[in-house]
């Protein structure tokens, strides 16, 4: 079982829950390092940051202890940084603590305030960068845990499932001694195709899953019998994937049948053709690429597309005091958010009064921030972008529902 991904009931989870002050931490981790240590090392140096806050905040020093050992705890967890991407967020509170893996870049920030700061999960929510590539032939299966960044292959080792036909059938024999045949392998067994003819060296034909002959629909029963153990065991394997979507790899006979067996709640019609065999990781992540784009991005393109048409309605804008009003009212439908800027300042629910500071004073709340977790409570999407045509003069831009 992998790791667990973020998802969008995990945020909300996080934004319901709090109900007392949260250490927010965000670091960039390194998928590929020269030292095993690199990432623990990083955390290190961000609880260094995170002690200094919570005591320039007040806090005693046994109680800032207390409150970041579950973070210490990780630094000497082998398992724990060998299964990162591309970003790493934690949160802490006095009663909770939760990790999350992220699929996308992200800046290292170290906040403590009433609330979660939850801007930089969004981007690895909408669109989501995270997916599985399944390569599958009739001689290998390999599972690749990916992002826009690259991917890489799973460990697929302990996964209780044949990783070929070839080795399939001995499963099959082993479970089935009641059938006629019994050995797959050794003196007068042919290979995987047509039964050789009687007397000929090999002449005995290899027997299928439950019995099937050699023919092309033989062939095809045992392949499918196959995929449905695949099935079953990556539904569990990939339990915490979330929303993630799996792609495949292979042929175009190989990917039909596994498809007609897939019970993975998010399969994509488009895959990778052709044998796997002869890709390495990264032609696989160059394949898989131009088709997770087209996935990922479609639905940004059309948020894109709207908000050009309901601006002219008066439904859609870029002013912040307009947007903070209308994403704390449930009116907003599609936020759209510019890289990692923070603007401090205040909100008056009673007065509907927006003030922006230049720099942060007593009682400020990131209005950025704020925005995105009311419009995402609000079932609203929340786009956090590097950059974005409806977001040329602002740092913020909002469709509204009415």
């Amino acid at each position: 079982m992998l790791p667990k991904v973020i998802t969008k009931e995990d945020v909300k989870e996080l934004i319901e829950d709090q109900r007392e002050p949260v250490l927010s931490v965000y670091m960039p981790m390194e998928r590929v390092v020269v030292e095993p240590e690199e990432n623990s090392l990083r955390l290190k140096n961000m609880l260094r940051t995170a002690s200094e806050l919570l005591l320039d905040k007040g806090k005693r020093r046994p109680e800032v202890d207390e409150l970041l050992d579950p973070l210490r705890r990780l630094l000497g967890d082998s398992n724990f940084w060998r299964h990162q991407l591309e970003g790493l967020a934690l949160f802490r509170t006095n009663g909770s603590f939760t990790q999350f893996r992220l699929p996308v870049d992200v800046p290292e920030t170290c906040i403590y305030e009433p609330q979660p700061h939850v801007r930089p999960l969004f981007s690895a929510l909408f669109p989501q960068g995270h997916f599985f590539v399944l390569a599958l032939s009739q001689n290998a299966l390999r599972l690749f845990e990916a992002t826009r960044f690259g991917a890489r292959e799973v460990d697929t080792g302990g996964l209780d499932v044949p990783h070929s036909l070839a080795e399939a059938l001995r499963y099959d024999d082993l479970q089935k001694p009641e059938l006629q045949h019994h050995p797959t392998t050794g003196p007068g067994r042919a290979p995987i195709g047509e039964a050789s003819p009687p007397g000929s060296p090999g002449g005995q034909r290899r027997h299928g899953f439950h019995g099937h002959g050699e023919s092309g629909e033989g062939q095809k029963t045992q392949i499918k019998e196959w995929f449905l153990q695949l099935d079953s065991v990556l539904s569990k394997a990939l339990v915490h994937a979330g929303e993630s979507p799996l792609m495949l790899a292979g042929v175009d006979f190989i990917r039909a049948l596994y498809r007609e067996v897939n019970n993975y709640p998010v399969l994509l019609a488009d895959g990778i053709d052709g044998n796997p065999d002869q890709f390495g990781d990264g032609d696989i992540f160059e394949r898989a690429r131009p088709v997770i784009e087209r996935y990922f991005g479609k639905d940004l393109d059309s948020a894109y597309e709207k908000f050009g048409s309901l601006e002219s309605d008066g439904r859609a804008s870029t002013e912040l005091h307009a947007i903070v009003d209308a994403a704390d009212s449930g009116r907003v439908d599609t936020l759209f958010l510019r890289g990692q800027e923070t603007t401090w300042g205040t909100f008056n629910e009673e007065t509907r009064a927006v003030e922006v500071h230049d720099d942060k004073a007593a009682g400020d709340v990131d209005l950025l921030d704020l925005a995105a977790r009311k419009t995402f409570m609000a079932a609203g999407t929340v786009y956090q972008v590097a950059e974005a045509p409806v977001l040329q003069s602002s740092s913020a831009a909002a469709t509204f529902r009415y």
